[in-house]
Protein backbone atom coordinates (compact mmCIF):
# COMPACT_ATOMS: atom_id res chain seq x y z
CA UNK A 1 0.00 0.00 0.00
CA UNK A 2 1.51 3.45 -1.05
CA UNK A 3 2.01 5.95 1.66
CA UNK A 4 -0.56 8.44 -0.58
CA UNK A 5 -3.41 5.68 0.36
CA UNK A 6 -2.44 5.00 3.86
CA UNK A 7 -2.38 8.77 4.76
CA UNK A 8 -6.20 8.74 3.48
CA UNK A 9 -7.26 6.28 6.04
CA UNK A 10 -6.41 8.11 8.96
CA UNK A 11 -9.51 9.45 10.42
CA UNK A 12 -9.95 13.39 11.05
CA UNK A 13 -8.31 14.52 14.11
CA UNK A 14 -10.23 14.32 17.29
CA UNK A 15 -12.05 10.73 16.27
CA UNK A 16 -11.60 7.69 18.17
CA UNK A 17 -11.16 4.96 15.84
CA UNK A 18 -9.97 1.30 15.51
CA UNK A 19 -7.43 0.45 13.03
CA UNK A 20 -8.22 3.80 11.95
CA UNK A 21 -10.70 3.46 9.00
CA UNK A 22 -13.79 2.43 11.59
CA UNK A 23 -14.90 5.52 13.71
CA UNK A 24 -16.03 4.52 16.99
CA UNK A 25 -18.88 6.69 18.96
CA UNK A 26 -17.79 9.87 20.15
CA UNK A 27 -19.37 12.18 22.90
CA UNK A 28 -19.31 15.54 22.57
CA UNK A 29 -18.74 18.11 25.19
CA UNK A 30 -19.51 21.75 25.30
CA UNK A 31 -16.22 23.54 26.26
CA UNK A 32 -17.10 27.28 27.62
CA UNK A 33 -14.20 29.91 26.18
CA UNK A 34 -12.47 31.38 28.82
CA UNK A 35 -13.61 34.94 27.61
CA UNK A 36 -17.37 34.09 28.02
CA UNK A 37 -18.94 36.70 30.54
CA UNK A 38 -22.24 33.76 30.93
CA UNK A 39 -20.40 31.53 33.01
CA UNK A 40 -17.85 31.49 36.14
CA UNK A 41 -14.82 29.77 36.01
CA UNK A 42 -15.31 27.94 39.24
CA UNK A 43 -18.58 26.38 37.61
CA UNK A 44 -20.13 27.54 41.51
CA UNK A 45 -22.39 30.51 41.79
CA UNK A 46 -24.85 32.84 39.91
CA UNK A 47 -23.62 33.49 36.22
CA UNK A 48 -21.73 36.36 35.86
CA UNK A 49 -23.52 38.28 33.66
CA UNK A 50 -25.94 38.18 36.80
CA UNK A 51 -23.33 39.73 38.65
CA UNK A 52 -22.88 42.41 36.46
CA UNK A 53 -25.89 43.18 36.18
CA UNK A 54 -26.51 43.09 39.81
CA UNK A 55 -23.28 45.43 40.48
CA UNK A 56 -24.31 47.81 37.74
CA UNK A 57 -28.27 48.12 39.21
CA UNK A 58 -26.38 48.52 42.92
CA UNK A 59 -24.33 51.56 41.46
CA UNK A 60 -26.90 52.85 39.51
CA UNK A 61 -29.36 53.00 42.98
CA UNK A 62 -26.95 54.00 45.34
CA UNK A 63 -25.99 57.18 42.65
CA UNK A 64 -29.83 57.92 42.80
CA UNK A 65 -29.66 57.87 45.90
CA UNK A 66 -27.02 60.44 46.58
CA UNK A 67 -28.72 62.17 43.74
CA UNK A 68 -31.90 62.78 45.69
CA UNK A 69 -29.53 63.60 48.79
CA UNK A 70 -28.23 66.24 47.20
CA UNK A 71 -31.04 67.60 45.95
CA UNK A 72 -33.10 67.91 49.45
CA UNK A 73 -29.93 68.95 51.00
CA UNK A 74 -29.27 72.12 48.60
CA UNK A 75 -32.88 72.70 48.62
CA UNK A 76 -32.91 73.18 44.74
CA UNK A 77 -36.36 74.54 43.67
CA UNK A 78 -37.52 74.40 47.36
CA UNK A 79 -37.71 71.06 47.20
CA UNK A 80 -36.87 71.37 50.97
CA UNK A 81 -39.13 73.51 52.16
CA UNK A 82 -42.10 70.79 50.09
CA UNK A 83 -40.65 68.22 52.08
CA UNK A 84 -40.86 69.92 55.55
CA UNK A 85 -44.49 71.20 55.05
CA UNK A 86 -45.87 67.73 54.32
CA UNK A 87 -47.52 66.10 56.34
CA UNK A 88 -46.16 62.87 55.69
CA UNK A 89 -42.29 64.31 55.08
CA UNK A 90 -40.81 60.81 55.58
CA UNK A 91 -42.95 58.99 52.93
CA UNK A 92 -42.45 61.62 50.19
CA UNK A 93 -38.67 61.79 50.94
CA UNK A 94 -38.97 58.15 50.65
CA UNK A 95 -41.01 58.22 47.36
CA UNK A 96 -38.05 60.87 46.46
CA UNK A 97 -35.06 58.88 47.07
CA UNK A 98 -36.70 55.63 46.03
CA UNK A 99 -37.93 57.15 41.99
CA UNK A 100 -34.85 58.58 42.17
CA UNK A 101 -32.68 55.49 42.51
CA UNK A 102 -34.49 53.54 40.66
CA UNK A 103 -34.32 56.00 37.78
CA UNK A 104 -30.31 55.70 37.54
CA UNK A 105 -30.28 52.31 38.33
CA UNK A 106 -32.58 51.40 35.03
CA UNK A 107 -29.70 54.07 33.41
CA UNK A 108 -26.80 52.50 34.75
CA UNK A 109 -27.49 48.99 33.71
CA UNK A 110 -29.05 49.96 30.53
CA UNK A 111 -25.63 51.65 29.55
CA UNK A 112 -23.71 48.30 31.01
CA UNK A 113 -25.64 45.90 28.90
CA UNK A 114 -25.35 48.01 25.63
CA UNK A 115 -21.54 48.62 25.95
CA UNK A 116 -21.00 44.43 26.65
CA UNK A 117 -18.84 43.59 23.41
CA UNK A 118 -20.99 41.85 20.66
CA UNK A 119 -21.10 37.79 20.22
CA UNK A 120 -18.83 37.05 16.97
Amino acid sequence: MSAAANARMVAPAGTATHLNWFPTRTTRTTVTQPDDPSKRDDGTGPPRLLVFLALNTALGFALGVAFAAVIVLTDIAGIKGVLEASDMPYFAMLLLFVMCGLTLASLVAGAAVMSLPRDK
